[in-house]
C-alpha cells in the first residue's frame, strides 16, 4: 500500500509548476513501490523522497528508505533528493545515496502558514540540485508560489 501524505502532494504540485516537470510513474523494484516525487529534468531522472516526521520518527522507516533510495539509483540511475522534517529519526547524512534538504515543520504547515521565504528557499535547493549550483528562482516562480499558497489557503 502507498501512502502519500497532504505534504508530499502539494510539493509534487508546486515542483511541476515551478519546475516544468510531470510526475512519473515508478518502475517497481521488489520490495519497494514507489519513489514519492518522480520526474525527468534535461534527460536526468530526479525522486525526492519525502520524509514526514510522524512516519519516520523511528530508526527502521529511515534504513528502509535508505535501502530503496539505493536500490532505484543503482538500478535507474535516478539521483535523489531527501527532503526531511524536523523531528525525523537521524540517520548518518555523510552516508546517504541522496541530497538533503531539512525542513523545520512539515510542507503543508509552510503553505497554511504561508511561510513563502521558506518554501522559495526549498524550491531554490532543489533548484541549485537538478538545474546546477548557480540556479536563482525567477521572479515568475516566485509569484506561482505566490498563488499556490493562496490558492491553497
Amino acid at each position: 500500500m502507498v501512502h502519500t501524505s497532504h505534504s508530499e502532494c502539494l510539493l509534487r504540485e508546486l515542483i511541476e509548476k515551478v519546475f516544468q516537470v510531470k510526475h512519473e510513474k515508478t518502475k517497481k523494484i521488489e520490495p519497494y513501490y514507489d519513489i514519492d516525487i518522480l520526474f525527468t529534468y534535461k534527460g536526468q531522472k530526479y525522486g525526492i523522497e519525502y520524509d514526514g516526521a510522524m512516519y519516520h520518527k523511528e530508526p527502521r522507516t529511515i534504513d528502509t528508505d535508505e535501502r530503496k533510495v539505493r536500490a532505484f539509483t543503482e538500478q535507474q540511475q535516478i539521483k535523489f533528493i531527501r527532503v526531511r522534517e524536523r523531528g525525523c529519526a537521524s540517520f548518518d547524512k555523510n552516508n546517504a545515496p541522496a541530497e538533503l534538504i531539512e525542513l523545520p515543520k512539515s510542507f503543508s504547515k509552510l503553505v497554511t502558514e504561508k511561510r513563502e521565504a521558506s518554501i522559495i528557499k526549498l524550491l531554490t535547493e532543489i533548484g541549485k540540485y537538478i538545474v546546477g549550483e548557480d540556479y536563482e528562482i525567477s521572479e515568475d516562480a516566485c509569484s506561482l508560489v505566490s498563488d499556490f499558497i493562496n490558492r491553497a489557503n
